[in-house]
């Protein structure tokens, strides 16, 4: 099945904000989520996985300071 991987920044505060998505493609044809789905017609609630896995985080950097929300400044304010 198809999946995300999502890199996070954690913050001293210990908010974490998305830094960059990517999505993971299978290649299965039994994947309604795959790029490669079986185009052709077919059963596809019965015969195809319908969901994509959760998706994978990992913190891929670290800043001491707080986020933006916990330090007060709410939308460049």
């Amino acid at each position: 099945m198809c999946f995300r991987i999502t890199q996070l920044t954690e913050f001293g505060c210990g908010c974490t904000s998305i830094a960059r998505q990517q999505r993971v493609d299978c290649n299965r044809s039994d994947c309604r989520c795959s790029a490669s789905h079986n185009p052709n017609p077919h059963n596809c609630l019965v015969e195809c996985s319908q969901s994509m896995r959760p998706d994978q985080e990992f913190i891929m950097d670290t800043v001491a300071g707080p986020c933006a929300r916990c330090a007060g400044h709410i939308n460049g304010f």
